[in-house]
């Protein structure tokens, strides 16, 4: 995913959980909610940005090898809150 496709999906995610808190898991959705959001904020103003490395994108240092860590961890977290969401479907298809 590119900067921007990862900022959308931590905002498109923390939208989905505020819409949904009151029919669906009340406190848990605005935990989840939160924790997207802070998950767009230390992506967008990261506190100990590499200044070492060469390519810039926007205002900071770009480091892709923490990029791609972070990657992997956004990947990860979306497949962690897909299997949970997958076990908490009620549908009958």
């Amino acid at each position: 995913m590119s900067p921007e496709e990862t900022i959308g999906f931590y905002k498109a995610n923390a939208i989905k959980y505020l819409t949904r808190e009151a029919d669906k898991n009340g406190e848990e959705d605005l935990d989840k909610a939160l924790t997207y959001i802070g998950r767009l904020k230390q992506f967008k103003y990261p506190k100990n940005v590499d200044t070492t490395t060469d390519e810039t994108r926007g205002n900071y240092k770009f480091d892709n090898d923490r990029y791609r860590k972070h990657q992997e961890l956004v990947a990860q977290a979306w497949l962690d809150g897909y299997q949970a969401e997958a076990q908490h479907d009620t549908r009958t298809d």
